[in-house]
């Protein structure tokens, strides 16, 4: 009977710790993403959605007032829906978070950065957002 018992425990313990913790963004069973949407992200958030991330995550960094920055939204969001939740899209305004962009060098609307394991790994220019395929190839080779 003890053995069963303490058989038992420590199989549920096995189960609940590949579940996760259930405060991240694992939410389904077994750790399994079920977040898809664009994540908006703080100064005071910053650390928990990307820096902490177990996926890579595509930081868009915009401005509210540019064209430019409502163009690429939509093609972020399909790309977000693509990757069913390979990469994680975060987006962050500019100017009211400046101490991030300068602490990572972004000076300009919009902005594309790829940030794995808390590293800054790469700036995606508009070469890779002429053609979804392209961006859909870069950032999948960030992913495991």
């Amino acid at each position: 009977m003890n053995r069963t018992f303490v058989i038992l425990a420590f199989v549920l313990v096995a189960v609940i710790y590949h579940v996760g913790p259930w405060d991240t963004e694992h939410t389904g069973p077994l750790g399994v993403d079920t977040a898809r949407e664009m994540v908006d992200v703080q100064v005071d958030s910053w650390t928990k959605e990307v820096v902490g991330s177990l996926r890579p995550v595509l930081v868009f960094f915009y401005s509210p007032a540019s064209a430019e920055c409502q163009r690429l939204y939509p093609i972020l969001t399909d790309a977000n829906d693509v990757l069913k939740g390979r990469v994680k899209f975060v987006r962050i305004e500019l100017a009211s978070n400046a101490s991030l962009g300068m602490q990572y060098r972004i000076g300009t609307t919009p902005s594309l950065v790829m940030f794995k394991d808390g590293l800054m790994l790469d700036t995606i220019g508009e070469e890779s957002l002429q053609d979804f395929n392209t961006l859909e190839q870069r950032l999948l080779a960030y992913c495991d």
